[in-house]
């Protein structure tokens, strides 16, 4: 197999993305079984706050979408986050400012897509906080993955020594690695 056409992923994401309630989107994979024969899946974050029934409206709409106007059958599966604790939001802004100090943008606007993060939670609990999130490596990662696991959870406790940091590494099936 080889990584897809970077453009259709950016026009995946962008068309997703469009939608006002959409918070994010991560695991993009797309699957191509020669000309015409293109699928694709992709995880939305949608508030948690929303009400299901318009969330699960608004998925099929896009998934709708994509069939009549790219002829791209797309497969959406929804991930609900919490926007209304401010903690989260926090941190998330700080791992992510975190990771483009580890991984350089190839400009100053952009989040480079070699290292990123998704599904960040924050589970309290009475001797400890955990902290939960995937964290995204591209095709190919020549990086040292303990390290960056080592750095990215002595940050985590920097910001808190109650949190226990648990991180899932995930391999991006659409970002190939950085040379």
């Amino acid at each position: 197999g080889q990584a897809p056409d970077p453009e259709l992923v950016q026009e995946i994401r962008d068309i997703v993305m469009a939608h006002g309630t959409v918070q994010g989107v991560h695991d993009l994979v797309v699957h191509d079984y020669g000309p015409g024969h293109q699928f694709a899946s992709i995880h939305v974050e949608l508030p948690a706050e929303q009400d299901p029934l318009e969330a699960h409206d608004l998925i099929d709409n896009i998934e709708r979408d994509f069939m009549k106007h790219d002829h791209l059958m797309v497969t959406i599966h929804y991930d609900p986050i919490v926007t209304s604790d401010a903690a989260v939001g926090v941190l998330r802004s700080r791992l992510t400012e975190k990771l483009r100090q580890l991984a350089p943008a190839p400009s100053p606007r952009e989040l480079d897509p070699a290292l990123s993060l998704h599904d960040l939670r924050i589970v309290p609990g009475k001797t400890h906080t955990n902290v939960l999130f995937d964290l995204v490596l591209p095709a190919g990662y020549a990086g040292d993955k303990v390290e960056l696991l080592t750095q990215m959870e002595q940050f985590i406790k920097e910001q808190d020594p109650t949190y226990n940091c648990i991180i899932k590494l995930e391999q991006s099936y659409t970002a190939a690695a950085h040379k």
